[in-house]
């Protein structure tokens, strides 16, 4: 909707894990703002990653940056026009190892 959030959140129990949000647009152009514990609501004005460019939209986490835990992650998805999109998060422990949550 335009305007508006679209909210999801997702659980990480990996503390070496890599994690990849990515936002494919198929209608509008939305943006990709994600928290953590310490910010459990983000906005286009408070969060710990973005993601606002032109087209689809994708973060990498990794279990060395600032920000990381293990817990819930929190991705609020903001359309200016009306949007659809196909979001995914995915957990990846190594090359080897690999857990896959999806949300849309």
């Amino acid at each position: 909707h335009r305007g508006r959030y679209a909210n999801f959140k997702f659980f990480n129990h990996d503390a070496s894990a890599r994690i990849c949000v990515t936002l494919k647009s198929r209608e509008g152009d939305p943006d990709l703002y994600i928290g953590n514990h310490l910010c459990p609501n983000p906005t286009r004005e408070d969060y710990m990653w973005c993601k606002a460019d032109r087209g689809d939209d994708r973060v990498t986490i990794h279990s060395f940056d600032q920000g990381f835990i293990v817990g819930y992650f929190y991705i609020a998805v903001y359309g200016l026009t009306d949007s659809k999109f196909t979001l995914t998060a995915r957990c990846k422990a190594d090359k080897h190892d690999k857990h896959e949550h999806h949300a849309k």
